[in-house]
């Protein structure tokens, strides 16, 4: 008799996607997690904790990160916080052109950064996702092995505009990715964070709606669904690329 055919594998994968597989790391069961081929990352498993993906305003934690920047920077991501896009955009491109010229402060301003990204990257506006992941990969191609504190807070994110309906949107995440993890690490990065990643996922496509995703307050119902259709789509492909 001939060799059963092989399953297809997920891309990003180490075994085939199926859903026992998919319980078990979701359970955090014996083999959910592994830390092999991690680098200097393993040392914060279990140190940090995934940030809530919609949640808006300042809080107290965003301040207490923003006390030793510069006044001119506080500025700048006070004005990020904005509920106007046009706001919003020209505020995260005055951060990038600042970042650029000041790289030295990226490694004080990514505790505020970390959280400001899990909320920017999902926003209705496409412009507003792109200079945020534009951003981001200039955050970490500078900060590197610094964001590894922080990196459970917004992997979830991080992955699934990956996959985002807006190509350019998607290439700048992968390219922030790629940049702070070289090829040999990024399966060791996924397995480490897997846990992570899922519960931010299944938070997704479980608990939110087009309501609860947005605020129906200051956006349109179209704009919502639209919003919502995106980050569903974007949790289902991270959910085959890592499992």
């Amino acid at each position: 008799m001939g060799k059963p055919p092989k399953q297809p594998r997920a891309k990003g994968s180490m075994k085939p996607a199926s859903s026992s597989r998919a319980a078990e790391v979701a359970s955090g069961g014996a083999n959910a997690l592994s830390f092999q081929n991690l680098g200097g990352f393993a040392q914060f498993s279990g140190t940090t904790t995934i940030g809530s993906p919609v949640a808006t305003g300042s809080s107290d934690a965003d301040m207490v990160s923003m006390n030793n920047l510069d006044a001119e920077l506080v500025m700048i991501l006070k004005k990020i916080s904005k509920r106007d896009a046009i706001t919003k955009l020209k505020a995260l491109e005055e951060l990038e052109t600042y970042l650029k010229a000041n790289t030295n402060v990226i490694p004080a301003v990514i505790p505020a950064w970390s959280k400001m990204y899990v909320k920017l990257t999902i926003e209705v506006d496409r412009r507003v996702r792109l200079v945020t992941n534009n951003v981001h990969l200039l955050v970490s191609a500078n900060a590197k092995k610094k964001l590894a504190p922080h990196l459970k807070e917004f992997i979830g994110p991080w992955l699934i505009t990956m996959f985002d309906q807006s190509p350019d949107v998607a290439r700048a995440a992968r390219n922030s990715f790629n940049t702070v993890f070289s090829e040999d690490k990024r399966v060791g990065v996924l397995e480490f964070c897997q846990k992570d990643i899922l519960e931010y996922v299944t938070e997704m496509i479980l608990s939110k709606t087009p309501d609860t995703l947005s605020d129906p307050r200051h956006v349109t119902k179209e704009d919502m669904a639209a919003k919502f259709a995106r980050v569903i789509s974007g949790c289902f492909n991270c959910i085959c690329h890592i499992i």
